[in-house]
């Protein structure tokens, strides 16, 4: 049987604050957590919190035996892996239009197409469009009080892969 694959943009789908429609990834794989919240030992807030969102770092922190829960409990909410798109920095730089219809930027290890956030953005399009085409991780940082929940919150309906390796910043 294969193996199914979610791309960033499956994942955004399954975010609901409620609980009744959650997915994560961890170390690439997908993971409907939606049954677990309700179980879930911590309660159902860190699995909402992080829904949508690559898990994995959070994940090893706050479990003791990770290589355990992921062996016993997790692979009953598995349902297929991460398709996950790298870019360059050349790729994202493609994407720099000055009316805003085609817009990517970097955010930490992410690339996003931020092109139909524009009209929803609350500072505007011009920062967006000034960003396109470039790594905007520290500015991101320095106007956003809370950079990773911001993140958490609003990256996952706009990444579209993640930037190669040797090209990454931290945020």
């Amino acid at each position: 049987m294969a193996v199914k694959e979610y791309t960033w943009q499956d994942i955004a789908k399954h975010m609901e604050p409620s609980g009744l429609d959650n997915w994560l990834v961890i170390n690439g794989i997908v993971y409907d957590v939606t049954d677990w919240v309700k179980e879930h030992p911590g309660g159902k807030q860190p699995l909402i919190n992080w829904s949508a969102n690559d898990a994995s770092k959070r994940f090893r922190t706050v479990h003791k035996l990770p290589g355990k829960l992921l062996k016993e409990i997790a692979p009953q909410y598995q349902i297929g892996i991460l398709k996950e798109t790298i870019y360059t920095m050349e790729d994202v730089a493609a994407h720099t239009d000055k009316d805003g219809k085609d817009n990517w930027l970097v955010i930490g290890e992410y690339v996003y197409d931020v092109t139909k956030w524009m009209k929803d953005h609350p500072g505007g399009k011009v920062p967006l469009v000034n960003w396109s085409g470039k790594d905007a991780s520290d500015r991101f940082k320095k106007v956003h009080k809370d950079a990773i929940a911001t993140m958490k919150k609003f990256g996952p309906k706009y990444r579209i892969g993640k930037l190669a390796t040797q090209q990454m910043s931290n945020l």
